[in-house]
């Protein structure tokens, strides 16, 4: 088995008023978090707050990027109660 070896690059302190729950990294540019809050906060790699993305009603637990030959590159977040919800979001630079 290889050594796999890691290291702390930054800390970042998320703006949710709860737990963050998901997290995942969008074309190498953004990093993007779910929270107990339902809310969806987009960051810049070194930790700059970008937006704040809210369309859901309860907890997000999923976050995924979907490529789409129609409409590009999507962000998909999944929400609690049973993960009932499901919002697709436009990726833009």
């Amino acid at each position: 088995m290889e050594d796999v070896k890691l290291k702390q690059l930054l800390t970042i302190h998320p703006e949710h008023s709860s737990i963050v729950l998901c997290t995942i990294i969008i074309g190498g540019k953004y990093i993007v978090t779910g929270g107990k809050d339902a809310q969806i906060n987009v960051y810049t790699l070194d930790g700059a707050k970008v937006r704040t993305l809210k369309g859901h009603q309860a907890s997000i637990c999923c976050l995924a990027v979907i490529n789409d030959s129609l409409e590009g590159q999507l962000l998909a977040s999944g929400s609690d109660h049973g993960c009932s919800s499901l919002v697709l979001w436009s990726i833009s630079n």
